[in-house]
């Protein structure tokens, strides 16, 4: 294992990893642009956001996938937003993308294709996790901007609401089985 980039792996990916990979780069800037309107940051972070994106794409495993995700959530940090923003949700949902979309482009060799049924399991997984983080982010930040609630009130409910949902899911699946596959 080498850590010295190989510029031919552009060259020669899978026309479906490379989206993958374009939509985790995408998804990566438009987190930056969420901890823009947060808080404040530095020209540094983008820098950062913008290298950890090409290493992903030049070379796509744990490790760069690790920095990316490090570099996002530094520059998170540094933004120092409030902990009450509404951009905290979206951004969350873009740091998901990211880890969905480098595992989708790493999920195999360079040159296989991505099959269809594999894509549509992941966007279907990654929207309902999205779905669930959204709604349980938005609650805990409602909570906690109301006068109601005391100052742990939000995260015990949001949780439970979550569980909730779990159990709610969990049962409705189990009813409506899928049919089996043919061969």
């Amino acid at each position: 294992m080498t850590l010295v980039p190989r510029l031919d792996r552009l060259i020669r990916i899978d026309r479906g990893r490379v989206v993958a990979l374009a939509m985790a780069v995408v998804a990566a800037l438009a987190f930056h642009l969420c901890a823009v309107a947060a808080g404040s940051t530095q020209w540094f972070e983008l820098v950062l956001v913008v290298l950890a994106c090409l290493f992903v794409l030049i070379r796509t495993d744990g490790t760069t996938e690790l920095l990316l995700l490090a570099a996002l959530v530094l520059d998170w940090w540094v933004a120092d937003p409030p902990s009450t923003s509404w951009w905290a949700l979206p951004a969350a949902v873009c740091l998901l993308a990211v880890h969905s979309a480098t595992a989708l482009g790493a999920s195999g060799p360079d040159a296989a294709p991505l099959p269809r049924p594999l894509v549509l399991r992941w966007v279907l997984r990654t929207a309902v996790v999205a779905a669930g983080g959204v709604a349980v982010g938005a609650l805990v930040i409602a909570l906690r901007r109301s006068d109601v609630s005391g100052p742990w009130y939000a995260v015990p409910a949001a949780l439970v609401t979550l569980a909730l949902a779990v159990v709610a899911v969990g049962a409705w699946l189990t009813r409506h089985p899928r049919p089996p596959k043919r061969h």
